[in-house]
Order: C-alpha cells, then structure tokens, then sequence
C-alpha cells in the first residue's frame, strides 16, 4: 500500500529511560525500512537503570524492543492499527483487509 504512515519505536530497557521514536510513509510499492538502532550507556548508567528496572520486578521489561505501527483509515480497513512487536525481525508482507462495502439501497 503507497503512502501508508507507519511508526518505528523503539528502547532498550536495560539501559533507556524512554522510547524514541521515528515516523515514515510506504513507497510507490508500498515498501519502508529504517535504519538499524543502537543504543550506548555508561557502566554507571546500566547499573542505576538495572536497579529502577530489574527483571525480577512484577511488570519489568529488559532488554531491547522495537515496535511498528501501521496507521489505516478506520473507515475504509478493518484493523486501523497493525502492531508488531518481538524480537525477530518483522514479517516481509502484512496484508490489510478492507471493510466489507455495504450495497446501496435501491
């Protein structure tokens, strides 16, 4: 799908405060990449985070995670939000089905 706003987000909770986040439309093909992310932090920082963040905390994430958001028309596409999020790479081809189009009274 051309022209389609999809959202790139991305943390390392192990070391990151906070997600960052970058935006970007589909090609002529329908085709986005980004770039590769990486992440630095000081020994002192991943010990402070390691501490607020813990693994062993109830609700606690760990390690690196990067979501991605295709944003659709609600009217016209069943699923206005598709997420993906894991940590193998994003399927090659998502498929979006259109909402079914009522007939017109006669």
């Amino acid at each position: 799908m051309p022209d389609l706003r999809v959202r790139y987000f991305w943390r390392h909770y192990s070391i990151d405060w906070e997600s960052k986040d970058e935006w970007a439309k589909t090609d002529a093909n329908g085709c986005v990449s980004f770039p590769e992310r990486t992440t630095r932090a000081s020994l002192a920082q991943r010990i402070i985070k390691a501490v607020f963040n813990a693994p062993w905390i109830v609700h606690a994430s760990w390690g690196p995670h990067g979501h991605i958001v295709l944003i659709l028309d609600s009217d016209v596409y069943e699923e206005p939000y598709i997420v993906y999020r894991g940590d193998d790479p994003p399927p090659e081809r998502v498929v979006v089905r259109r909402k079914r189009q009522l007939s017109s009274p006669q």
